[in-house]
């Protein structure tokens, strides 16, 4: 319990843009899932408008995240995978509403093959894809795993 309170208190004291980052998985999502998206129709283009907030924003040059791998490829080493926070809920699996937010992440280094849904938690920048054109709405570069 005291070690939980001592968590919030320091991760309230922080500011938004921390060298640290959000550590908390459930806060890193929570400021995943604060970004929002909106479809419209342009004359003939269909649109995702996207909004992020900018705690979110703030946070983005030095994010850390830990959720549950999906690898792209099957290759012995991992330079880039996806990420998803709860392996129940996953909209690649045939599982969940496919509404959760899904992170693409790209090492900077590669790691060894790891199974599916394996716990992992990286740290990287995270891109705020804001094209119109896509639903895609993060993806985080230049990432390392850490423990």
């Amino acid at each position: 319990m005291l070690r939980s309170t001592l968590l919030a208190l320091a991760f309230l004291a922080a500011p938004a843009a921390a060298t640290d980052g959000p550590f908390d998985s459930d806060e890193a999502w929570n400021l995943l899932n604060t970004a929002t998206v909106r479809e419209k129709i342009e004359n003939d283009l269909y649109l995702a408008v996207k909004d992020f907030p900018d705690p979110l924003r703030a946070a983005a040059e030095d994010f850390t995240v830990q959720g549950f791998l999906i690898p792209i490829w099957a290759e012995a080493e991992l330079s880039a995978f996806m990420l998803v926070q709860d392996p129940e809920n996953c909209p690649f699996c045939g599982t969940g509403s496919g509404y959760a937010p899904v992170l693409e992440v790209h090492l900077a280094e590669a790691i060894p093959a790891q199974p599916e849904f394996t716990q992992i938690r990286v740290r990287g920048e995270l891109e705020l894809i804001e094209d119109p054109e896509t639903y895609q709405m993060f993806r985080m570069v230049d990432a390392r795993a850490v423990d």
